[in-house]
This record gives C-alpha cells, structure tokens and sequence, in this order.
C-alpha cells in the first residue's frame, strides 16, 4: 500500500495479495460492495480470497484460492454495513 493511501485512509478494493498484471476495482449500492479483478498480465493468475465472495458471473460462493485466466475477469460481490 502507498504512503498517499495509507495518509489518506484508502483500503485495498480486496483482502489479498494481487501478483503483478493483476487490478482490482471495488464499487458499491450501499447494500454491497462489488469487486472487479482484472488480469492485465500474459499468464494465468491465482490469488487468495481472505473472505467468502459470491461469483457474480456465474452466482457460486467462492472462497480460498481464486484463479484468473489469462486476461481474464471476475466479479465478486459481499453485503457490508457501512458505519
């Protein structure tokens, strides 16, 4: 994490380490929050999900260690309460 993002109190769009060629993005309707992984990279990818996610392309809970093709797009989804 950068200095201007820890200064400025962003957080990580996801709990997980991302290899390189690897960006996430994080949206929300005030009910959940969506993330989109996306493979920039020429290989396959592999990461590990710290939390439970549902697959929004194909509705299955996911968990544990996710892998993204090469060039490849997930889009996971949580519910979160917001203080």
């Amino acid at each position: 994490m950068s200095v201007i993002s820890k200064e400025s109190w962003l957080r990580p769009a996801i709990q997980a380490d991302l290899l390189d060629g690897v960006r996430a993005q994080i949206r929300t309707d005030g009910k959940h929050e969506f993330v989109f992984l996306m493979n920039f990279s020429s290989e396959k990818q592999w990461f590990v999900l710290n939390e439970d996610y549902i697959d929004m392309l194909n509705g299955v809970t996911v968990s544990g260690r996710i892998e993204l093709q090469l060039h490849g797009v997930c889009v996971l989804k949580k519910e979160v309460s917001f203080k």
